[in-house]
């Protein structure tokens, strides 16, 4: 798939923006991605105190699961949300469901790590029970498969 840049000093040509990053966005499919992907790596992708998309060891928050590693820079880490959705989707119809899920799936669970040393992972799954009720999507609990590979 040819997917747009995301150097924050290119200009993209219109007719690119609207190539999607899924054929049509998926709810579902967006939430078990980023969900399984926090799972398995077991813990935030952060510099220096900041939550970022792709941190020094790799580490991916939850939009940056959906980033295609073809398509990551880092300059990518200097764009707000809304342009990473600008770019991909030609719109932001889909910024409010990326934006809630990386605060409730990502930053809270960082945030409650930092301040109160809740588990990471146990963070993520209540907050992920929560987000998925509000959004009608399927939860499915970890697998101990999962708990293994996260730990």
């Amino acid at each position: 798939m040819n997917y747009p840049s995301l150097n924050p000093h290119e200009v993209i040509p219109q007719e690119t923006c609207f190539t999607p990053l899924f054929a049509r966005f998926d709810r579902q499919k967006a939430f078990d991605t980023m969900l399984d992907h926090l799972r398995k790596q077991g813990e935030p992708s952060v510099r220096n105190g900041w939550c970022v998309y792709r941190d020094d060891a790799g580490n991916k928050c939850a939009v940056g699961a959906l980033i295609p590693d073809e398509v990551y820079t880092p300059e990518i880490e200097y764009l707000l949300l809304v342009d990473i959705v600008q770019k991909f989707y030609g719109n932001t119809a889909v910024y409010d469901f990326l934006q809630e899920a990386q605060l409730t799936l990502h930053d809270r669970a960082y945030y409650l790590l930092q301040t109160e040393g809740e588990p990471f992972l146990a963070t993520l799954e209540q907050e992920a029970r929560e987000f998925a009720f509000k959004y009608n999507l399927d939860y499915t609990p970890p697998t101990h498969d999962d708990k293994e590979t996260a730990q």
